[in-house]
């Protein structure tokens, strides 16, 4: 969960733009709406626990798949900065009209396209409405006040950093059948046998 961050992207070769509520592909003419080019891709829920608000996503390489790009399209051209919660610089977001929020980041190098309910979580403050960056206590994706989870280590006053080796939710041995899965919150059951973690948690 180390910070989300923006980042140039390479140029793709498909030449797309925002024509009305459509994108336009310059060299064929052909046209996608953009809610559509959505419901194309396989979406991941992205695992509860730590305060990280209920969102999807869609982990995607160079030159991304067609919808990914159609998306990639919109939140540049119709989207707006905004901060969420304490992370210290804004990313940006679009709404479509399947009311979800979508937005594009990086994370350790991994491209992610991420989408969520409008009313999943509280509204990102747009830089447009006067928003800037403001002192945050705990972790950037949490709610104010929240605690580091474990695996993070304050290294200097204020400073976080993740160390995997200190953390028991990583490779949490399932003790019904010893897969090893990521136990983002105490009673997730293991994803082979559905065995549940003890109370608390095996660890």
């Amino acid at each position: 969960m180390s910070e989300l961050r923006r980042s140039p992207a390479p140029k793709s070769p498909v030449e797309l733009q925002l024509d009305g509520d459509e994108v336009l592909d310059v060299s064929t003419g052909q046209r996608h709406h953009p809610v559509e080019m959505a419901g194309q891709l396989k979406w991941v829920s992205a695992l509860p626990g730590s305060g990280m608000p209920a969102h999807q996503y869609v982990v995607f390489g160079y030159p991304p798949p067609l919808p990914v790009q159609v998306l990639l399209t919109v939140i540049k051209a119709r989207g707006y900065n905004a901060y969420f919660r304490g992370y210290p610089s804004p990313m940006r977001y679009v709404e479509l009209a399947d009311n979800m929020r979508y937005w594009r980041t990086v994370l350790n190098r991994t491209h992610m396209l991420n989408r969520c309910t409008l009313d999943s979580v509280e509204p990102p403050r747009r830089v447009d409405q006067g928003a800037k960056r403001i002192p945050w206590d705990g972790p950037p994706w949490a709610p104010y006040g929240s605690p580091w989870p474990p695996g993070y280590v304050e290294i200097s006053p204020g400073e976080w950093v993740y160390r995997s080796n200190l953390d028991p939710r990583r490779g949490f041995e399932c003790r019904g059948c010893a897969h090893r899965y990521w136990l983002s919150v105490p009673n997730r059951p293991c994803p082979r046998c559905g065995t549940v973690p003890r109370a608390p948690a095996d660890i």
